[in-house]
């Protein structure tokens, strides 16, 4: 992961956690693009990193999708 991916993926997790986008919102890579000012690859590598902590779901050919998670979970991470 480089440190774009990185700041990317802190960025992203900053703004899930603090409401930015809220449980069940759509993640769609162009407008995240947009938003941080970066490639699709730094988003598709913020988004697996992202999936693996339990932040969001993604399913093949639908996208991601920000879970709802506990307020354990979210102390968590």
């Amino acid at each position: 992961m480089t440190s774009t991916d990185e700041s990317v993926t802190d960025s992203l997790r900053d703004d899930i956690l603090g409401t930015a986008f809220p449980p069940g919102d759509r993640l769609v890579e162009l407008q995240l693009t947009d938003r941080y000012g970066c490639g699709r690859a730094a988003i598709r590598s913020a988004l697996v990193a992202l999936e693996a902590e339990g932040l969001i779901s993604r399913e093949a050919n639908r996208g991601a999708t920000v879970r709802r998670i506990s307020v354990d979970e979210a102390i968590q991470i």
